[in-house]
């Protein structure tokens, strides 16, 4: 893919200039002389007023750049992944194989509220979105050699941060005032030819003007490689199998288990005739299904041992032509990422300092999917078709066969890939300073910040469906005796090629006319401003506690998105929905104030009595003004303990896509709820379906994606949450270096924005008690032949409430050994220990996906990608140049089916079984006269523990990955500096 010159010329300049700026020689360090990075008592963002994380209501956990270092990837939102407040089902892994344009993006997801609802900053500043039509940032658009810290603010953050912190805040510091050179080179590998990433960053930065200003220029060089299903022998399509034993509902027999090898005998890359059973034939097997080897002779299929669904089941013993779904899973795609980036102050005064901070990056990212395909959607003529093997004619023409339904995956025209090329630029320029105004002194902000995201989507072998129809009806010339197409007028694009679906005999230039290559333009521009004026301890306002802290501001954003389609994808050639362009877009103008209230200190029973509040106005263009606002307490009974709480009310207001989505056509996946499978998930399906003209007994075909149609709503409101946490600190004196943490969460969000997703319409229109619900009907359509939906139409709407609750537990230790040894004998323990542990427990995850109907729950809690219990752990020993460490983290067992919707499967495989994941690592420091290396190093996965059988491929997609795909993983790395 090509590059993006003219942003890659405009970042050049940049650093040329900050080079130019000046050059002074010099070198700091931030590290002990044994090596170890010291981490001083680090003052969080939790809220714009500075203070010590554990001395704040609202909870934070941070992440440090050792911790990035040691992961051993470049994946950030992998790694924060681990956190269990956060979700990982729109993670690289979680977006693979969307069928959507969302491979290689990394969306953090707190409290599996959503991306849309965590908001994620870059020094305390908004960054541009991802995805056209959203405000999600892309982890990938912030490299991770240039980050000194991760702070993860949960709960909600609207009345400090503005809208989308529903959930909370991820606000990524980067380093700055930087001065030497630094390089970093890491590269690690999951197998010989899978898995293998590496990244390569070079860092040069110079203090000028007496250390009053400084510039520092990066670029960072990163790969991940892909990882394919077939990559993992734990792979082996896996799925689940109906237990002919199965008696019915809690017999205490389980209904299915998990068996390898569930394949589709009905459809195959090289084509299966009568793919919905036919005619008794020689050549077929006992459902009439009739495949052919790669020349095209045709032979029966082999049969099935057990049954999955009517298009896949259980072939024990392998099944040559069958199609197999590992074939064409992507786990985690291909990605290659450049950064350039800069940053500059200089301060004229302490009350005046410019500073600018800009970057581009470009990544290029590659994703398999499935090939295109035909499900007994093309029909060959018996009589004439050119492909079809004599002796098989003459058998259907004898038991007066004219024509055959066909299904075939398109293999040999390569499997559909995406090739998306991301170019991301951001530049923040902006004045701060302090200036003492003899009562208290006050810190200002005023800022610029603009950026840009341009995506190009190429989507190469996709199917012109006229084309192939036209190719595939094929005679022979009588004058010539040449294979030509029956009709060449059907084709719509280029001049008709006849294609032989049995087998795999195609020319390139047969596979060129019915596939073809699509191209599609995406652009972000976020531009915001704002001035802010702060103040920690203002002492011209006191209280018997101490001297008030305050921050208020104003901000103005605007958020732009457009789509500029492929012209054959919209004027409806091939397969894929016809997508229009989309173009939308709002301005927000909002003020913000924030106090900090100590009311009392120093006394009997109250060490401390701090009250915290916020609140935030913002309007809107394109949905109106509203208002979101925080209070939260801290109490110290004792120095050691304290008591803290936060209750806010915060607000979301519509992004782009949901707002001004024009009417797009799309594909959806259905289970009919009026299938005699699912029936009897609710007690009024039956009747509203007979009532609807279902025939009982009704087997629908669930296993072709349904065309639907969804549009935004200009009419959306701001939707609103409130969010309670209260819990307690301990640092007790008995124990220096200890710090216990225990916070009991709980969000709920009413109004809350969704799309009705289109198996909520099916099943509200059968699931009403006293008749079909007509309003939802009313939005789709059923085949009046085969009585399948074939259609249904869908709005973004202010109609569901989320609720979650549990208990986040965080421990911490760091202790000097020698405080323990000295004068003991064992002197020579004399290192540091750095424990920590960060655990919860989830109490309820709940989706009402209509607030009104509030017995229709969606129980997340439990199920995969959200465990009840989990926990990410570590240990770290240095001592002298050396240091080992270990990190652990646990998932909790999680049920494979879907709580709130289908009747729990008896026994096995409804739980997923729990998991513990152990990773070690190592650093060693060199110090040098005049420069310092680190070697560093570890396993990631250590004990290679695979995710449970059947999750990939055919089973829970949704939420596979909050397991590990890559098996054990090991790395190395160096970093320099002189």
């Amino acid at each position: 893919m090509a590059q993006s010159s003219t942003a890659r010329t405009r970042l050049l300049a940049l650093f040329s200039a900050l080079l130019a700026a000046a050059f002074t020689p010099g070198t700091t360090w931030a590290e002990s002389a044994e090596g170890v990075e010291e981490i001083e008592e680090i003052v969080v963002t939790g809220s714009r007023i500075s203070r010590p994380n554990l001395t704040q209501p609202t909870p934070v956990t941070t992440i440090t750049a050792a911790d990035l270092r040691l992961s051993g990837t470049a994946d950030l939102g992998v790694l924060l992944a681990e956190l269990p407040a956060l979700g990982s089902t729109a993670t690289l892994a979680g977006n693979t194989n969307s069928f959507a344009d969302l491979a290689g993006l990394n969306l953090p997801d707190l409290r599996r509220l959503g991306e849309e609802r965590t908001l994620t900053l870059v020094n305390g500043k908004r960054h541009v979105g991802g995805s056209p039509g959203t405000t999600s940032v892309d982890l990938n658009s912030i490299p991770k050699a240039l980050i000194e810290r991760v702070e993860v603010i949960t709960g909600g953050a609207s009345a400090v941060y503005g809208s989308d912190a529903v959930s909370g805040v991820i606000n990524v510091i980067l380093r700055d005032d930087f001065e030497g050179f630094e390089f970093d080179a890491t590269g690690g590998a999951a197998g010989p030819d899978y898995g293998q990433n590496h990244t390569l960053s070079a860092t040069f930065g110079r203090n000028f003007g007496s250390e009053r200003g400084n510039f520092t220029v990066s670029y960072i060089n990163e790969r991940l490689g892909d990882i394919q299903a077939t990559d993992q022998d734990y792979n082996d399509n896996f799925g689940t199998a109906l237990n002919p034993a199965d008696t019915g509902e809690n017999d205490g027999i389980p209904d299915r288990f998990v068996v390898r090898n569930i394949l589709s005998e009905r459809i195959d890359e090289n084509s299966v005739l009568f793919p919905f059973g036919g005619p008794t034939t020689s050549f077929g097997n006992t459902a009439g299904l009739i495949v052919f080897d790669n020349q095209g002779n045709p032979q029966p299929q082999t049969e099935r041992d057990l049954t999955n669904s009517f298009a896949f089941g259980s072939f024990p013993n392998g099944c040559e032509f069958c199609f197999e779904l590992d074939d064409y899973i992507t786990v985690v795609p291909d990605i290659t990422k450049e950064t350039f980036n800069g940053t500059f102050r200089y301060a004229f005064s302490e009350a005046a300092e410019v500073y600018l901070d800009a970057k581009y990056v470009q990544a290029e990212v590659e994703e398999e999917l499935q090939p295109s395909f035909n499900f007994g959607s093309i029909t060959i003529n018996v009589d004439d078709n050119p492909f079809l093997d004599d002796g098989l004619r003459t058998e259907l023409q004898g038991q007066g066969i004219s024509s055959a339904g066909l299904a075939r995956f398109h293999a040999d025209a390569g499997s559909r890939r995406n090739q998306i090329e991301r170019d991301t630029e951001r530049a923040v320029i902006g004045l701060r300073g302090l200036f003492d105004t003899g009562i208290g002194e006050i810190r200002y902000d005023t800022f610029y910040n603009y950026g840009r995201v341009k995506n190009k989507v190429v989507g190469l072998n996709r199917r012109v469906p006229a084309n192939l129809t036209a190719a595939i009806d094929a005679i022979r010339d009588p004058g010539t005796g040449e294979i030509v197409c029956r009709d060449p007028s059907a084709a719509v694009i280029g001049t008709c090629v006849p294609f032989n679906p049995f087998g795999q005999q195609n020319s390139q230039e047969a596979v060129s006319f019915s596939f073809l290559r699509t191209e599609e333009e995406q652009q972000l521009t976020q531009e915001s401003a704002g001035f802010a004026l702060v103040s920690d301890a203002f002492e011209g306002f006191t209280l018997p506690g101490g001297s008030i802290g305050w921050a208020t501001g104003v901000e103005w954003r605007r958020e732009e998105s457009a789509t500029d389609g492929d012209p054959n994808v919209q004027a409806g050639l091939t397969e894929s929905a016809a997508q229009p362009d989309e173009v939308g877009g709002y301005e927000v103008f909002e003020g913000f104030v924030e106090l900090t209230l100590p009311l009392l200190a120093d006394l009997p029973g109250i060490a401390e009595l701090t009250v915290d509040g916020a609140y935030r106005y913002a309007d809107y263009t394109h949905s109106g003004s509203a208002e979101a606002w925080k209070t939260g307490v801290i109490w110290a009974p004792l120095d050691q303990v304290r008591l803290r709480a936060t209750y806010s009310e915060a607000v979301r207001a519509p992004n782009v896509a949901e707002a001004f989505r024009p009417a797009t056509p799309g594909f959806s996946d259905v289970d009919d709820p009026c299938d005699a499978d699912e029936i009897g998930d609710d007690p009024d399906r039956a009747a509203n379906c007979l009532a609807l003209g279902i025939p009982a007994g009704f087997q629908a075909n669930d296993n072709v994606a349904v065309v639907s149609e969804s549009s935004g709503n200009r009419d959306l409101e701001a939707e609103d949450s409130q969010s309670l946490t209260y819990g307690i600190v301990y640092e007790p004196t008995w124990a220096d270096g200890l710090a216990i943490t225990v916070d009991y969460y709980d969000i709920e969000i009413e109004d809350a924005i969704t799309l009705v997703e289109a198996q909520d319409i099916v099943d509200n229109c059968v699931d009403a008690t006293g008749g079909p619900d007509a309003n939802f009907c009313g939005l789709f359509t059923r085949d009046p032949g085969t009585q399948d939906i074939d259609f249904v139409r869908s709005t973004f709407v202010n109609a569901s409430k989320l609720t979650t609750e549990g208990v986040d537990l965080s421990v911490t230790y760091d202790k000097t050994l020698s405080d323990w040894t000295s004068g003991s004998g064992m002197d020579w323990l004399s290192g540091r220990l750095r424990m920590s542990f960060t655990g919860t427990y989830l109490k309820e995850l709940d989706e009402f996906v209509f607030q009104d109907r509030p017995d229709e729950i969606d129980i997340e809690r439990g199920e995969i990608g959200d465990p009840i219990r989990s926990f990410r752990a570590t240990a770290a020993y240095s001592h002298g140049p050396v240091t080992v460490g270990w990190t652990g983290r646990y998932l909790g067992d999680m049920k494979r089916y879907n709580r709130g919707v289908d009747i729990a499967e008896d026994g096995q495989p409804g739980t997923a079984g729990d998991i513990l994941y152990h990773a070690i690592n190592f650093q060693y420091f060199l110090d040098l006269e005049q420069a310092s290396i680190e070697f560093y190093g570890g396993v990631n996965n250590l004990t290679d523990e695979p995710p449970p059988r059947g999750i990939y491929g055919t089973q829970d997609e949704d939420n596979q990955a909050v397991y590990d795909a890559s098996g054990r993983y090991w790395f190395l790395g160096v970093r320099g500096r002189i």
